[in-house]
């Protein structure tokens, strides 16, 4: 079993937004990441990536040409 540790909210956003920004500009949609938290959060390592990346993957699946995905902080 993996045990929980703590993650920086702010960077892991930051993070995977970024990795998802080449996607996103192939089909002509934007990512913005609003609010900041300055945060750690408990978690399994690679867990809140795969929850982020599952987010982004259906909203930019969703998407239509000409918008943009926010992903908020609070």
């Amino acid at each position: 079993a993996t045990r929980p540790e703590a993650v920086d909210l702010d960077a892991v956003v930051a993070e995977r937004a970024a990795v998802w920004a080449a996607f996103a500009d192939e089909q002509h949609v934007g990512i913005a990441v609003s609010g900041t938290t300055a945060a750690r959060v408990w978690a399994v390592p690679g867990a809140l990536d795969q929850i982020i990346d599952n987010l982004l993957s259906n909203a930019l699946r969703a998407s239509p040409p000409r918008t943009t995905v926010t992903l908020a902080v609070a």
